[in-house]
């Protein structure tokens, strides 16, 4: 186990017999997205996040907002990025979010939703870093990679989709090998995440 508490506490198991993944991504806007032209909408502030730029000293902040439009029937997250200066808003409806099929902000918007209204894993850092160490195991495990590296990290956490659903259960089989008292909370956690996807695909 790994423990780096910088900005934020991660942690990281391998097993011996990872492997290299060889799910096939796939890249797009999802139908649960819409570009909002003319800057963000007043609202409650629901989270933050940063995407490191590999091969580069470069971090991307963007932000989850709760805009005045969003409702209990039709509830909509607001990213917000102000990449080198670019300010870009991403409107988000949750109930069209597919866990299964779902790229990284969507699911930022996903879990920062989840933490508002009380059914996220109650991490101390938010759901998204629940989601976050979950995605950093799959990787160390070979179960998920970087698809190209010509691609930006900001592009993929836009437009890759990927089953998190499935990654998230492979994550779970990997700590339930662990013989550690720490690991527990973290299968708590993501047997919590694993809830909030379901919810997600049972609407």
């Amino acid at each position: 186990m790994r423990v780096n508490d910088d900005l934020m506490v991660n942690y990281s198991y391998q097993r011996a017999d990872s492997h290299n993944s060889s799910e096939n991504f796939t890249f797009g806007m999802s139908g649960a997205i819409t570009k909002i032209d003319g800057g963000e909408e007043d609202g409650e502030f629901l989270g933050l996040t940063m995407i490191p730029e590999e091969g580069r000293s470069v971090m991307y902040g963007m932000r989850a907002m709760l805009p005045a439009k969003s409702t209990v029937d039709n509830p909509i997250v607001q990213i917000v990025s102000n990449l080198d200066g670019n300010r870009e808003v991403f409107d988000i409806e949750i109930k069209k979010i597919n866990p299964q099929h779902a790229s990284r902000m969507e699911m930022f918007a996903l879990c920062s939703y989840a933490d508002k209204v009380g059914l996220g894993t109650g991490s101390t850092f938010g759901t998204f870093q629940t989601f976050r160490i979950y995605e950093d195991t799959a990787r160390e495990n070979g179960l998920t990679k970087r698809v190209d590296e010509s691609i930006s990290a900001w592009e993929q956490f836009k437009t890759e989709k990927v089953d998190w659903m499935s990654l998230c259960k492979s994550v779970l089989d990997i700590l339930k090998t662990i013989n550690d008292p720490k690991v527990m909370d973290l299968i708590n956690k993501g047997n919590r995440l694993i809830n909030l996807y379901s919810k997600c695909l049972s609407k």
